[in-house]
């Protein structure tokens, strides 16, 4: 279960990343 939940948190801020990485990518 603890492996299974830091997984999902990993998952949530690796989409987290991208989706900052490309609204700061955005306006250029």
């Amino acid at each position: 279960m603890v492996s299974s939940a830091i997984d999902e948190s990993e998952r949530f801020w690796g989409v987290v990343v991208l989706l900052a990485l490309r609204l700061s990518v955005a306006p250029l």
